[in-house]
């Protein structure tokens, strides 16, 4: 006859829904990658080597570059953005009139003095 075996103890438990999350994590990771790999063109492979490839130590080069190329989605941009104008707001606002005036040069609209805008 088979002896019973001893309950599983509380962090057994734990155990097993940290590896669960994990487990997830490692899966949407891949879809992420498979997605983006779809949208440009090319493996799954090739992007996972460019997405952990380290850039210059204090440097985001490689990673600016590949953003340059293959914009994130709007949502993560505004999450930049606003992440931008909680640590650096006058950089942020800064950047918003850059913008602004971008876009007013694109469309054919005048671009206004500094100063002068609404007025």
């Amino acid at each position: 006859m088979k002896k019973p075996g001893r309950p599983p103890a509380p962090c057994d438990d734990e155990a097993a829904r940290m590896q669960a999350r994990a487990t997830a994590a490692l899966r949407e990771s891949k879809l992420k990658k498979k997605a983006l790999a779809e949208h440009i063109g090319r493996s799954p492979g090739a992007v996972g080597a460019a997405l952990s490839a380290q850039p210059a130590r204090n440097s985001d080069t490689l990673r600016d570059i590949f953003n340059y190329f293959f914009p994130p989605p709007e949502a993560v941009l505004t999450k930049h953005a606003r992440d931008l104008a909680l640590r650096a707001p006058e950089t942020a606002v800064l950047l918003s009139a850059v913008f602004r005036d971008m876009a007013d040069l694109l469309s054919g609209q005048e671009v206004l003095k500094p100063g002068t805008r609404g007025k």
